[in-house]
């Protein structure tokens, strides 16, 4: 597990997440619907790559985020955003209503097992 020193945030690699957790249905804000890929995530949010253009993560965008196989989203506020060698990389910031607290009660026991 990495810390993201701006953060002082532990972060949990993909490989180390749920099912659920390592990709996302999104809903991007012209009302086109793509999928993203989970790099890692923390408790109050994750980053992700896109194949989408930069232009659709605009930092301080909301989005509604679907887990892998499930219909209860959660909402992230856009908080980072650049184009890479793989796509578009995207930080964001969970927000505290919709599926967050199962969310949440996932990562911190994921968190628990590996401190």
């Amino acid at each position: 597990m990495g810390t993201i020193e701006s953060r002082k945030e532990k972060r949990i690699p993909v490989n180390e997440l749920p099912e659920k957790y390592t990709g996302f249905s999104i809903l991007l804000p012209h009302g086109v619907e793509s999928m993203v890929y989970t790099i890692d995530a923390s408790l109050n949010g994750f980053g992700f790559n896109s194949d989408s253009p930069l232009d659709d993560f605009i930092v301080g965008s909301r989005l509604v985020l679907y887990p892998n196989g499930t219909e209860s989203p959660v909402y992230g506020k856009i908080v980072f955003s650049c184009k890479t060698d793989k796509g578009t990389r995207v930080g964001v910031q969970l927000q505290p209503y919709g599926g967050y607290e199962v969310y949440n009660k996932e990562i911190q026991e994921i968190l628990a097992k590996t401190s």
